[in-house]
């Protein structure tokens, strides 16, 4: 299989004179001083960031009931529902994740804030957003121990991870998701490539539904995408300020953004 490097990953039509940031920082631990430097002059700098975390550096100290009720906000049912030590720990560390980085993301005219000050809610597809806190979009995606934060002052942003050798192509996604085009274009692809490609385009639609909050409803099929490694060479005409970037983690993960970006909120 090949193998693609991790490196900043391109953007289909970037604001004029300035870059789309698609690199995730990482891997995020608590105390990791230098790391949150780089996420806090990101934030202020683009106005938005991609970080990764693991949730073992975010779910090895349990909060007290009283605390926990608090960092959970409206998924504290979820946690008290389940019987999985995974999903709760998994629970536990998303939010964690989720609110150092908003933590840092107020405008320039605001303090920043306390994690512990920010709320978070959900909407009805389950996209987070915050209820309390900096004026700022969050997005959030998992799988296995691997945590993919999104956060942005500047608009919408969605962002998706999956396993980059995942083998999509043997669960019919492609038909699923993928317009004739798009199919056309993965068959033409040497086979060993053909699995890493579509999880690129896959994550790169699951981004920019969670950006608009509506889930699988989204017409897969209209967000044609294109990519060469780690670049977009070509999106859907999905109207002025939408923007997407693919990345690769460690080599192991393909993380796909999407993002509208409008003037930056102060």
């Amino acid at each position: 299989m090949l193998r693609l490097p991790h490196r900043p990953s391109g953007l289909t039509n970037p604001p004029s004179g300035e870059a789309f940031a698609a690199r995730p920082h990482g891997p995020l631990r608590p105390q990791a001083a230098t790391r949150w430097a780089r996420v806090a002059r990101e934030l202020h700098r683009r106005g938005h960031v991609v970080v990764y975390a693991f949730v073992a550096a975010w779910a090895d100290q349990p909060p007290a009931a009283g605390a926990l009720r608090v960092l959970l906000d409206d998924s504290y049912r979820r946690y008290q529902r389940s019987d999985s030590v995974e999903f709760r720990r998994r629970l536990v560390a998303s939010r964690r994740l989720m609110k150092a980085v908003l933590a840092m993301a107020p405008g320039v005219n605001a303090p920043r804030v306390r994690p512990s000050a920010v709320r978070l809610g959900a909407d009805r597809t389950g996209r987070p957003y915050v209820a309390r806190g900096p004026d700022a979009e969050v997005s959030l995606s998992h799988t296995g121990d691997l945590l993919v934060v999104g956060v942005s002052r500047r608009g919408r942003i969605g962002v998706d991870v999956e396993e980059a050798d995942r083998p999509l192509l043997a669960t019919g996604i492609d038909r699923l998701a993928c317009g004739d085009s798009e199919r056309r274009w993965l068959e033409g692809l040497p086979e060993v490539d053909r699995h890493r490609a579509l999880v690129r385009l896959w994550t790169l639609k699951e981004a920019h539904a969670k950006a608009l909050g509506e889930g699988l409803r989204v017409d897969l099929h209209a967000l044609p995408f294109r990519v060469e490694e780690t670049r977009v060479v070509s999106a859907p005409p999905a109207g002025a300020g939408w923007h997407y970037a693919t990345a690769t983690v460690r080599r192991r993960w393909c993380v796909g953004v999407a993002a509208h970006r409008t003037a930056a909120r102060v």
